[in-house]
């Protein structure tokens, strides 16, 4: 190993992911991770292919495959373990298909964890990447769901020790290996989650570890969906365990004020219109009045032609997401299935308000 390269490894999770692989692979290889390995989750695509090829130009990236599925894991954790298990690297970073490191990503999380040092600064660090917006529905949709996502887990409190709230964002952990495979193998609850990446930091801030979450912006980059369709199937998975009830419904409350205005101004009731119109704006902003907490949600964002002003944009997806969340309700309070990349799981996380309360024994699961 050259000495400029990192005692780390990168793990890559792929299913089903050429399409997206060769941009994430591109900028790791700039990276100086002493390994990095995809782990091919019994892909039906050409991402076995591409890995082949960039194998082929750098000796630090591994393949390494899975073929079927464990009843006792999701896809995504089972992968993550077998590739933590694959490598003897002392520190991994957890990197999805759709990640973009930017030059000097890996120095400076290696600075702020404290790595050079005989005793670590943290035993984990999460970035929360920066998000690029392709679609119009990712244009409207994402910057709302990313506000609220900053108001529910500040992150001056999420890297507070004594706060109960904790997150982390599965695109992006830096993790001490010996602690990844730690809560695999005592935390049987941890394995089904779907939402893994905030019970890992429950986990982590329960049993005291040393962590951190921080804004990606400059680090990394990610595309997490191009279109409505992508975007309504990803967040319906675990919108529902992300955010409050009580803002969504607020929210939706506001929403059919404005339809039943809109109808009663048709129907000539000008009067009761304009009071459905006055109780829509009173709830939207008391809404809206919240945000300024949530100044860092519009830096997170990156697009190549702004559509309209970021906080009209924010608005408008305000009254756009309470459907996605009541679907993601539905998904996992009804049904209690959520499906991802071909595959059906158990719906596994608890509400969103419950996140701070519960310990990892308490977890849901089958």
């Amino acid at each position: 190993m050259s000495p400029a390269r990192l005692p780390l490894a990168i793990l890559i999770p792929a299913r089903n992911e050429a399409a997206r692989l060769a941009s994430a692979l591109e900028s790791v290889l700039n990276q100086p991770a002493a390994e990095i390995w995809v782990i091919n989750d019994d892909s039906h695509d050409a991402t076995p292919d591409l890995v082949r090829q960039f194998q082929a130009r750098d000796s630090r990236v591994h393949l390494l495959t899975l073929s079927g599925s464990d009843p006792g894991w999701t896809g995504k954790n089972r992968a993550l373990r077998a590739g933590a298990l694959a490598t003897a690297q002392p520190w991994l970073l957890l990197l999805d298909a759709d990640v973009v490191l930017l030059p000097g990503c890996l120095e400076t999380v290696w600075r702020r964890l404290g790595g050079d040092q005989p005793a670590p600064r943290f035993e984990a660090l999460s970035l929360s990447p920066e998000q690029i917006l392709g679609s119009w529905a990712e244009r409207l949709f994402q910057p709302a769901i990313f506000a609220e996502l900053e108001l529910a887990f500040p992150i001056a409190r999420v890297n507070s020790p004594d706060d109960p709230c904790a997150a982390a964002n599965g695109q992006f952990i830096c993790i001490r290996r010996e602690l990844y495979l730690e809560i695999g193998a005592t935390q049987p609850a941890w394995r089904r989650q779907v939402l893994e990446d905030v019970a890992l930091a429950v986990w982590l801030k329960q049993t005291r570890r040393r962590y951190a979450f921080y804004s990606g912006q400059g680090l990394a980059r990610a595309r997490m969906y191009t279109g409505l369709r992508s975007l309504w199937r990803g967040w319906r998975k675990n919108l529902y365990a992300l955010l409050p009830a009580r803002r969504m419904l607020l929210a939706a409350g506001a929403g059919l004020f404005v339809l039943a205005g809109i109808g009663l101004a048709l129907a000539r009731h000008a009067g009761l219109a304009l009071a459905a119109g006055a109780a829509a704006a009173g709830l939207w902003l008391h809404l809206l009045s919240a945000w300024p907490h949530a100044a860092g949600a519009d830096h997170m964002l990156t697009e190549p032609t702004p559509a309209m002003p970021s906080r009209l944009r924010r608005g408008v997806g305000l009254f756009l997401i309470p459907w996605l969340y009541f679907t993601s309700a539905w998904q996992m309070r009804v049904r209690r299935r959520v499906s991802w990349k071909g595959r059906t799981l158990p719906a596994t996380a608890p509400p969103a308000q419950n996140w701070e309360k519960i310990g990892m024994e308490h977890l849901p699961g089958e």
